[in-house]
């Protein structure tokens, strides 16, 4: 019984924590003119570090041709990027 309960609770906490890591709502505020590529940011992971700094998570997300070139500039390790 405390094996069942167990894996129930853990199961549970990935579930969350899955759901919780693909919550995230990003807002578009650029794109570039010379690619194509589009930029956000999350407004929730904004953070004031000190006086003069501030931290917000962004993302890129590529062409299919920027993608390509990434990959075969620096190799495998690129090849899952997504576009």
């Amino acid at each position: 019984m405390k094996g069942k309960i167990t894996i129930l609770a853990v199961l549970g906490f990935i579930v969350f924590f899955a759901i919780e890591a693909q919550a995230v709502n990003w807002v578009f505020y650029s794109k570039t003119d010379d690619s194509g590529n589009t930029h956000y940011y999350d407004p929730q992971s904004i953070k004031r570090v000190s006086e003069d700094i501030v931290q917000v998570w962004t993302k890129m997300v590529l062409t299919k041709k920027d993608a390509q070139e990434l990959t075969e500039k620096y190799g495998a390790k690129f090849n899952e990027v997504s576009f």
